[in-house]
């Protein structure tokens, strides 16, 4: 799925009109993460200290920092309002 695909679906869902935050989180978990290696990610944000992790604490490590970012691109997400052509943004702001 293509970014665009993402925002059309964040613009036209009603479920997220209406600010569903599970909704958002569903199709974040659907659409973007299988896109992203959030072990790779993990480790690379937490350093040298991954290391000297267990693979239990590791695997908690990374469960917690994907909860976050869902949390973080879920709100950003929120935030996309329906798209306005220019001329409807001018005819808005001379009314």
């Amino acid at each position: 799925m293509w970014p665009t695909d993402v925002l059309a679906v964040v613009r036209e869902d009603k479920a997220l009109k209406a600010g569903d935050t599970s909704r958002m989180a569903q199709l974040i978990e659907e659409k973007i993460a299988p896109h992203f290696d959030f072990q790779r990610m993990t480790r690379l944000a937490v350093g040298r200290s991954w290391r000297q992790a267990t693979p239990e604490q590791q695997a908690q490590l990374v469960t917690e920092f994907r909860a976050l970012l869902v949390r973080s691109y879920s709100k950003r997400l929120q935030r996309i309002q329906p798209h306005r052509s220019r001329r409807q943004a001018a005819q808005a702001a001379a009314e």
